[in-house]
């Protein structure tokens, strides 16, 4: 049976939205790779200031490292580059993004976390993983 395995540090909030429209199994539970796995499906969630603080700490380039390990590796960024507070040029991080896209780890930016959530549940949809309900979405 697939299961969607959530990493138990993700914001209640947020991981509760995927969980309530997810129609397989939740576990959370500390994963080493990844906010959401199935099977050969890893998705790092990061917000524009993680993202930043990650390059900046050189943890992106590890979790990446280990993300490959993947058949489909992404990485999902959320918020604005007019979000930033950190004193990251906006052009490192773009890129950064050109190096994990080199990598051949997709990038996907989305606006809202409800966008976000949405997009988790569709990927793991479209490689197979699970069938999504017809009907609303709910937040």
């Amino acid at each position: 049976m697939k299961v969607l395995l959530i990493d138990d540090r993700e914001p209640p909030s947020f991981a509760e939205i995927v969980a309530k429209n997810c129609p397989i199994p939740i576990d959370l539970k500390r994963l080493k790779t990844g906010d959401y796995v199935c099977e050969d499906v890893a998705i790092e969630r990061k917000t524009i200031n993680d993202f930043a603080a990650s390059f900046k700490g050189r943890r992106l380039f590890t979790q990446a490292e280990r993300l490959k390990g993947f058949e489909h590796p992404f990485i999902l960024i959320s918020g604005q580059m007019s979000d930033l507070y950190s004193r990251v040029n906006p052009h490192s991080i773009l890129g950064a993004i050109a190096y994990l896209a080199s990598q051949k780890i997709t990038i996907i930016k989305v606006d809202s976390y409800e966008d976000l959530a949405y997009l988790i549940l569709k990927l793991m949809e479209k490689f197979g993983k699970l069938k999504m309900q017809n009907g609303a979405f709910k937040i």
